[in-house]
């Protein structure tokens, strides 16, 4: 199985979801049974190639690079992956920022981010 370093997010994300099954990331290494990537495009890299049987990766990379996701983490494995947008109070172009912080939380925008295996923002 391929899954990112402890130093980027998939890869923390990925420990969360061997600790909620009881499974030590160390014995699984010693094994063999896990390679790593710098980041989520080597993990999809690894999975395309058939150089892994499986990895870890966002369900988003998953759709980008082509692989089927064959099942889906919940929030108590990990946690919420949340991409937080917002119009800083220093912002140059205010009302551009709102207008396209509308646009991102609209419908059409919605429609596109679950076309590519985002869930919809509340």
């Amino acid at each position: 199985m391929a899954m990112g370093n402890s130093d980027v997010p998939v890869g923390q994300y990925t420990q969360k979801i061997l600790a909620f099954y009881g499974l030590n990331e160390e014995d699984l290494a010693k094994a063999g049974c896990l390679t790593y990537g710098t980041n989520v495009k080597e993990v999809t890299t690894q999975v395309s190639e058939a150089s892994v049987d499986c990895g870890v990766v966002y369900a988003t990379d998953a759709f980008s690079a082509g692989l089927d996701s064959v099942d889906a983490a919940m929030a108590e494995m990990c946690g919420q992956v949340i991409y937080p947008a917002a119009v800083l109070n220093t912002a140059k172009l205010p009302r551009a920022a709102q207008a396209f912080l509308d646009y991102l939380t609209g419908e059409e925008a919605m429609a596109v981010f679950a076309s590519v295996g985002f869930s919809p923002a509340a």
